[in-house]
């Protein structure tokens, strides 16, 4: 259980980290903000954020869905072997 509590401590201080940092300082690739500047359209940029966050949202929710999955089945199988144990331990040996 103290590794569990390492490593969500880990997450939150890299969130915390991600979230602190300025935006503003961030630069586009040459031709992104090329094109962006070039439209003369303010509706060009969203669409490239919306692009963006939509494939670091993606493989970030599978992985998630797929790791919160992994946990659960792993859990109710320790559930499981608990029982099955406690039971052998009850059950008295005919010799």
């Amino acid at each position: 259980m103290n590794n569990m509590k390492k490593i969500f401590l880990g997450l939150v201080i890299a969130c915390v980290c991600m979230l602190a940092i300025d935006s503003t300082t961030a630069n586009a690739c040459p031709m992104c903000k090329t094109a962006t500047e070039d439209a003369g359209n303010s509706r060009q940029p969203q669409a490239y954020m919306a692009s963006i966050i939509t494939m670091l949202t993606v493989p970030s929710a599978l992985f998630c869905v797929l790791g919160v999955s992994l946990y659960r089945i792993s859990s109710k199988e320790q559930i499981i072997a608990d029982q099955l144990n406690e039971q052998a331990r009850q059950k008295p040996s005919v010799d």
